[in-house]
C-alpha cells in the first residue's frame, strides 16, 4: 500500500514537471505558451476611443468648413432665416434671449462666439479664398446683451479682395436700396456725407426709427473738382452696415455705436436740395443705376 502511494506521488511530480503534456513530452518539447492579451471588440480592430454624450438641450454640429462657411452665409443673406427685418439671421433685438442666439449659431456650426467689455457677443461668417487655406471673414456680427436680452445687432461687411468681389455684390443686392425701400416704404431720414478728406467717399444711411433699423452704405464716388459724382450701384460698393435695435433705447446704446443719432448727420435733404420723396423715387425702382453729382 505504501509503495503505491510512493508511485501515485511520483507520477503526480512527473506529471507536474512535464506541464501534463497529452504526449508525456518533457519542458523543452511543450509548444510555448502564447501571451493572452485582452481585446476590444470594435470596427476594422479601431482604438476605441470615448466620445462625450451632446448636450441634451440642443443640437450641436460640427464646426463648418471653409466652403460651408461660405455656403451658410450666402445662404443666410438670401432668406435671412425667414425672418423680417430688424430680426437678423432668426435672432431679434428686445426678443431674443443670449442663451437662445448663443444655442441658435452653434446649431448652425458657427464657431464659439468671441465676448467682449462682456455687453458684447461677436460672430463671423466669410467667403473661401481661392487657393488658400483661409475664408475671408468678410461679413461680422456684434451682438449687445442686456439683462440676458440681445437688445442691439450691429453687422458689419466689407468688399473682399482676392477675386471675391462678384459674390460680394450679387449677395447685397438682397438688401440694396429698391429691395429696402420697396419693403419699408420711405425712410424716416436720410443721410448723405462724405466722410473721406482723400478721394471722395460718401455714407449713405436709411433710417427707419418706428422699427428699430438702420442701414448704412459705403461708396466711392468720382472727383469732378468742384463736384462729386456718386454713382449708387452696388459695383461701387464698398461696405454695407446694418444696425437693429430695440425701440426706444438709443439712448443706452454705447456712444460708439451710432443709433439714430441726428446731430452727426447730413440729410439728404440739405447735401441735394431736394426731399426725401426724390430719394424715395430715383431709388425705389431697381433699373434706377443713374449717378448724380453733389457739391462738397
Amino acid at each position: 500500500m505504501e509503495s503505491k502511494n510512493l508511485i501515485w506521488i511520483f507520477g503526480l511530480i512527473l506529471c507536474l514537471l512535464s506541464a501534463c503534456h497529452p504526449d508525456g513530452g518533457n519542458l523543452d518539447e511543450v509548444e510555448s505558451v502564447t501571451e493572452f492579451t485582452p481585446q476590444i471588440k470594435t470596427e476594422e480592430n479601431e482604438i476605441p476611443t470615448l466620445v462625450a454624450e451632446p448636450s441634451p438641450t440642443i443640437g450641436i454640429v460640427p464646426t463648418l468648413s471653409i466652403q460651408e462657411s461660405e455656403s451658410l452665409l450666402r445662404e443666410l443673406l438670401a432668406d435671412n432665416r425667414g425672418c423680417e427685418l430688424p430680426c437678423w439671421w432668426g435672432v431679434s433685438p428686445g426678443v431674443t434671449t443670449e442663451n437662445e442666439a448663443h444655442d441658435l449659431f452653434l446649431s448652425m456650426g458657427m464657431r464659439e462666439w468671441s465676448i467682449s467689455d462682456n455687453d458684447f457677443r461677436t460672430v463671423s461668417l466669410g467667403y473661401e479664398i481661392p487657393d488658400d487655406p483661409y475664408y475671408n471673414p468678410s461679413v461680422g456680427m456684434r451682438l449687445w446683451i442686456q439683462g440676458d436680452l440681445v437688445k442691439y445687432i450691429h453687422v458689419s461687411a466689407t468688399r473682399p479682395k482676392h477675386g471675391l468681389e462678384d459674390k460680394f455684390v450679387t449677395d447685397w443686392q438682397h438688401y440694396s436700396f429698391s429691395k429696402v425701400l420697396g419693403q419699408f416704404g420711405q425712410p424716416a431720414y436720410v443721410r448723405v456725407e462724405n466722410i473721406s478728406r482723400g478721394s471722395p467717399t460718401y455714407v449713405f444711411g436709411l433710417s427707419y426709427p418706428e422699427i428699430g433699423m438702420e442701414i448704412n452704405y459705403l461708396f466711392d464716388a468720382e472727383n469732378l473738382g468742384s463736384q462729386h459724382q456718386i454713382c449708387p450701384s452696388f459695383d461701387f460698393l464698398k461696405f454695407v452696415n446694418l444696425s437693429f435695435y430695440q425701440i426706444e433705447i438709443e439712448k443706452e446704446v454705447p456712444d460708439y455705436l451710432i443709433v439714430n443719432n441726428l446731430d452727426k448727420y447730413v440729410s439728404w435733404q440739405i447735401a441735394t436740395g431736394t426731399g426725401l420723396d426724390s430719394f424715395y423715387s430715383t431709388f425705389s425702382e431697381a433699373s434706377n443705376q443713374d449717378c448724380f453729382t453733389l457739391t462738397p
